[in-house]
């Protein structure tokens, strides 16, 4: 069963899952128009690009693999160091990663604006 029965993952949601995404995922997945970094390109297994291979995944399956990792991978459990209400966050914008733009990721990841202060 699902922590978060009836959670609505939604726009608001994903934009908060960005901000997790850029600081603790693209390292190892890269994201659109963003290569993983070196620690990514060293895993053996490599890490998925999400963008080409997170459809095959359910969001209850896409939950319990960040919360618990993968044995025998380099993929991390986010469960010890993430609340699960984030962890829905990070689902809500990972499944938006398929058709995302470079420019979409950009401007989902950019932190806001301080009030009296310009995007940056």
């Amino acid at each position: 069963m699902l922590p978060f029965v009836g959670f609505q993952l939604g726009d608001a949601q994903a934009r908060e899952g960005a901000r997790i995404y850029n600081e603790t995922c693209i390292y190892c997945h890269g994201a659109p128009g963003k290569d993983p970094g070196d620690i990514g390109k060293g895993l053996n297994p490599e890490p998925p690009y999400l963008p080409d291979t997170i459809a095959n995944w359910s969001a209850a399956q896409i939950f319990w693999i960040v919360k618990n990792g993968v044995k025998m991978t380099g993929m991390a459990a986010f469960g010890a160091s993430h609340k699960d209400e984030e962890l829905w966050k990070v689902v809500a914008f990972v499944q938006k990663l398929p058709k995302m733009t470079p420019q979409q990721y950009e401007e989902m990841t950019k932190a806001p604006a301080a009030p009296g202060q310009p995007a940056q």
